[in-house]
């Protein structure tokens, strides 16, 4: 029963549902009284009531239905709509300037923080030092505890930091630097001054840090200074171009000290090392390009963790971590999951988790996995925008970041991570932009007709902890390749013009940390062929074009054969027709041989010289049975025709009477008997020395045939003595002989025939003989002959 007086009663004794969560506990909803839970193994009840004002208390207290969706969250259905307990909101802290209420952060602007002991925090914001009472959570002005503090110059406080001795160090953004003694309440100005030599070099101060010598690091805009907090002496450092040992850049954002008490800066111009024996600086840079790059490495933070690596937030360049050991530095940028390139500020919680503040909110990096886990505005962020370094981890492990409205601390175990894999569905479907009617689910089938090629799909993940931060990639398989991804404010897919074909459409989805359910959702999606292009028509005019292409190609090789056949009865017609040509040819060359030696013959018996005739008679029958057997050969053995030679030759010197004499060369690589050529080609030759070259010489003659080898050729040169050719046309011409040699055309048509028929050619070249007064001494003949192997 509902008891006014007992706040652990249930709310109202009209009861309208009653329904029991996964985890076993029930959920009472009344008419009037809000939601009331019952704990597993308790007898009490918690009460979830509207509060007036408070748009994230219960919308109405008349509520008249509950449900636990997949994700875990509990809905509530009340007089007025609905509401829903997110289990995994995160639980960031917002603190923010309200005009309206005193206990509240001075300023929006927020620079540094600084833990000054439990539970107390100092904040530096454009507007003076707003102190925190963790405890109670309330606000108090830093000068309501120490006066002395209203003698600040600039209220816009930028670092702070404690030293050993319990002073705290304040930078200014335009007045220099104070330090202030909470025991005495007294404070000391530190500020640029041309009279001064022990004096600060800037009056923007960026970063502060007591490093283990009881020194103060304090990097400006235009210098870095180190002071003694005892003796409060001033040494300042400078960049110098011509020294490479110098720091790198005059502004300087960040200062820490390594576990190893090395000091390490972070500078607009890459990561600096103070050498502290050499008392000089080494710079580590990560260009991208890569050597003889000139753009600056500008570099807001260095955080070292507990693994002893260097983490680097750059201003542009993502998040660096850089080994010291092998001094190697690693990026990580969008590509990799980084919100943004700028990181403000880089701690590592109790766990070993990275967080860092950038210029799209805060982003929590695994190192083993190398994953980050993104937070914005929408998850309770002041805005999406921090400051360089304004960010502290308490001694609680409690996280603080500041930026442009104000600051957020949390626990980092607080902060739920939503592990539940979404479920992904299809919300429309259009054609033309018209909407289809009907609900898709996974694994259907839709056929579309060509003419439908232009559609689009709608597509929900169905995780609501916060949808703005769901994501989707989908893919139409056989028309894209790759992924596409997009935000949720774009969930779904237009496709304009596609081709007919089989396809399937896929969607796959995340939830607002990032856990994507990678099995999705897919469709089949057939669109039909015009007519002209399905395949009962292509098949058609294939077969049409292969039965045509068949039919051509029998027609063609019919021609072809009838063709061949035509051209190999011409080929054996033209062979027997050379055959023929070179048998008459040798036939007409025989008998003009032997009519010029039967009037040798004739010759000798008119002078009553029988002997000779008788001598005559002889050699010339040896020399008849030769050419008889050579008349049916084409190609005769070499030796055949140089014996033939030889008779002729013999003959001839009996004809006119020793007249000349004669040589045979033979070369000694040309075998006799097993070297072919034509039979009497050379005997004209031989014969037109002796009757126009040596018969009108006064004194004997001479002549020399030679065979050689040249090449795959076989030269034969026929060479005489006698009066050239010259006075031999000049002797025919007073004579009034116009007859020309029968033997010599007999044989230049020979050689015409057997150049048709062969590739080989045979050749003839006439050389007129001359002395070196230009005299005629005779003529050589160079007879080139392709030569058969028998």
């Amino acid at each position: 029963m509902h008891n006014p007086d007992d706040p652990t009663s249930i709310g109202h004794d009209h009861i309208t549902k009653i329904y029991e969560d996964h985890e076993g506990n029930f959920w009472v909803a009344t008419d009037g009284g809000g939601v009331n839970i019952l704990q597993k193994g308790t007898d009490s009840f918690i009460n979830i009531q509207n509060t007036p004002n408070d748009q994230k208390s219960l919308g109405n207290n008349r509520v008249y239905d509950i449900y636990q969706d997949n994700v875990g969250d509990i809905w509530f259905g009340t007089f007025i709509g609905a509401n829903r307990i997110d289990r995994y909101t995160a639980n960031f802290d917002l603190y923010a300037q309200d005009p309206n209420s005193p206990n509240c952060v001075r300023n929006n602007f927020i620079w540094d923080f600084l833990e000054f002991q439990p539970n107390e925090f100092w904040i530096g914001t454009d507007d003076g030092i707003s102190v925190l009472d963790g405890t109670s959570n309330k606000f108090f002005r830093l000068e309501d505890r120490f006066p002395a503090t209203k003698t600040l110059s600039s209220l816009r406080i930028w670092s702070m930091t404690k030293d050993r001795l319990g002073n705290i160090w304040i930078g200014t953004f335009d007045s220099g630097l104070y330090c202030l003694d909470p025991v005495s309440g007294t404070m000391i100005n530190f500020s640029p001054s041309l009279q001064e030599k022990n004096s600060i070099c800037d009056p923007n101060i960026h970063a502060l840090f007591e490093d283990n010598h009881n020194m103060i690091w304090v990097g400006t805009d235009n210098g870095l200074n180190v002071i003694s907090t005892g003796t409060h002496g001033i040494k300042v450092y400078k960049n110098n171009p011509q020294d490479t040992n110098s720091i790198p850049n005059n502004l300087v954002y960040c200062i820490i000290e390594d576990i190893e008490n090395v000091i390490w800066l972070a500078t607009m111009d890459g990561l600096c090392r103070y050498n502290r024996e050499e008392d000089n600086f080494t710079t580590f840079k990560n260009i991208m390009g890569g050597p003889g790059n000139n753009q600056q490495d500008k570099l807001f933070s260095v955080f070292e963790d507990s693994e002893q690596n260097l983490w680097i937030g750059s201003r542009g360049n993502g998040l660096y971590k850089f080994d010291k050991k092998d001094q190697l530095f690693t990026s990580y940028t969008t590509k990799d999951g980084l919100p943004n390139n700028v990181v403000y500020g880089v701690i590592e919680d109790e766990d070993g988790y990275l967080w860092m503040s950038t210029n799209r909110g805060i982003s929590r990096f695994d190192k083993r996995s190398e994953t980050f886990l993104n937070f914005d505005v929408s998850d309770g962020l002041q805005s999406n925008e921090f400051n360089a370094n304004s960010n502290l981890k308490s001694k609680s492990g409690k996280l603080f970041f500041g930026g442009m409205k104000g600051f957020n601390s949390f626990y980092p175990s607080e902060i739920k991570i939503n592990k539940s894999v979404p479920r992904i569905v299809i919300t429309a479907f259009k054609i033309f932009n018209r909407p289809q009617p009907g609900a898709i689910l996974n694994g259907d089938t839709i056929r579309l007709s060509h003419n439908d090629n232009f559609f689009s799909f709608g597509f929900a993940a169905l995780d609501y902890s916060n949808p703005s931060k769901n994501r989707y990639a989908y893919k139409l398989e056989n028309y894209n390749k790759d992924w596409t991804y997009v935000m949720a404010n774009r969930h779904f897919a237009d496709y304009t013009k596609v081709s007919p074909g089989t396809y399937k459409f896929r969607v796959i989805g995340s939830n607002n940390n990032n856990v994507w359910n990678y099995e999705g959702i897919s469709l089949t999606i057939i669109i039909k062929p015009p007519w002209y292009k399905t395949w009962y028509f292509r098949a058609g005019a294939f077969l049409f074009v292969v039965i045509s292409i068949w039919v051509f190609i029998l027609f063609r090789l019919r021609r072809i054969r009838k063709k061949h056949e035509m051209e190999k009865k011409v080929l054996q017609i033209e062979k027997q027709l050379f055959d023929i040509q070179q048998k008459a040819l040798q036939l007409q060359m025989n008998p003009h041989f032997i009519f010029n030696s039967l009037n040798s013959i004739q010759s000798y018996i008119l002078n009553n010289d029988v002997d000779l005739a008788v001598d005559y008679l002889s050699r010339f029958s040896q020399l008849m049975r030769l050419i008889l057997s050579h008349s049916r050969e084409s190609v005769v053995p070499l030796a055949d025709e140089i014996k033939a030679i030889q008779y002729y030759l013999e003959i001839e010197k009996l004809r006119f009477e020793e007249m000349f004499t004669y040589e045979i060369i033979i070369g000694q690589e040309i075998d006799e008997e097993f070297t072919g050529m034509p039979p009497m080609i050379i005997q004209p030759y031989i014969e037109n020395a002796i009757i126009h070259g040596l018969i009108h010489k006064p004194s004997p003659g001479h002549i020399k045939i030679e065979f050689r080898q040249n090449g795959p050729k076989m030269l034969c040169n026929i060479e005489d003595n006698g009066i050239g050719r010259t006075k031999a046309a000049e002797i025919k011409r007073h004579s009034c002989l116009n007859t020309k040699s029968r033997g010599m055309m007999i044989t230049k048509e020979r050689l015409n025939i057997l150049n048709k028929r062969s590739d080989e050619k045979f050749s003839v070249r006439v050389i007129d003989l001359k002395d070196k007064n230009g005299i005629p001494t005779g003529t050589r003949v160079e007879l080139s002959i392709t030569p058969q192997e028998l």
